[in-house]
């Protein structure tokens, strides 16, 4: 059998919203045995949609950066922590 795919989603918060709910809807619908879904956030970590993720078991990493003072230091490290689960994560976006 082959190994699922791992795909990171990014995203600027995990508060109620559009494009949060669509990307929750996104992660729980995807087909577990051929992909391996986790959600990294730039900003605000914490909301029913984060809670819905755990819940599914799907990881989230926060990254730490705050919009008005720009990306902390610590910031790189959370990220290559995030990314560097497989060389293979595919981007995904409005574009598709």
């Amino acid at each position: 059998m082959p190994t699922a795919v791992p795909v990171l989603h990014l995203i600027t918060g995990l508060r109620i919203g559009g494009a949060e709910r669509a990307l929750q809807r996104l992660v729980e619908r995807l087909d577990r045995r051929r992909f391996d879904p986790s959600v990294a956030c730039l900003g605000y970590p914490d909301g029913p949609v984060a809670r819905a993720l755990a819940e599914r078991r799907v990881p989230v990493h926060h990254l730490g950066v705050d919009r008005c003072a720009g990306p902390p230091r610590r910031s790189t490290p959370r990220w290559w922590t995030a990314t560097r689960r497989s060389a293979s994560a595919r981007a995904t976006g409005p574009s598709g």
